[in-house]
């Protein structure tokens, strides 16, 4: 069986997912990877994948005198869309996550900036300025 290696991108536009779910897949194991030496992954893909790939032209779909290669798949299409599913799933939940820890760390600097407030003094009440004339009535005459 031979393989062979693909950029993830090229491999997302070959399996018909996003890169994110090739990346995921990676992850969980279901999609051989290397590094390569700058450090980018590579998909390995063997050859009999590609080719049924290449086959179908990304139709899992195929009609056969006996049904059975339509039935064979047709329950690959729904792994791999299944699969593709809990891949988006997946990065949903990352989403969440990030958005849930922005939310909590807004509310500890809006919390932060709320004590800040109340521990300001209120400014003080400028005593009216007294026109010259009651100035020097009160020099006078006290009062």
């Amino acid at each position: 069986m031979t393989e062979r290696t693909l950029e993830i991108g090229e491999a997302a536009r070959i399996l018909g997912i996003s890169t994110e779910a090739v990346r995921k897949r990676i992850k969980r194991g279901s999609l051989k990877a290397q590094k390569n030496g700058d450090g980018q992954w590579l998909v390995i893909l063997d050859e009999s994948r590609l080719a049924a790939i290449r086959d179908n032209g990304g139709d899992s779909v195929q009609a056969d005198a006996a049904g059975i290669t339509t039935t064979l798949n047709l329950v690959r299409s729904s792994a791999a869309i299944e699969e593709a599913l809990r891949d988006e799933v997946d990065v949903l939940r990352d989403e969440v996550t990030f958005l849930r820890e922005e939310i909590s760390r807004l509310d500890t600097i809006i919390m932060s900036l709320t004590q800040n407030i109340k521990m300001l003094e209120a400014p003080r009440q400028a005593q009216p300025r007294m026109s010259w004339w009651h100035r020097l009535k009160s020099m006078f005459i006290g009062g």
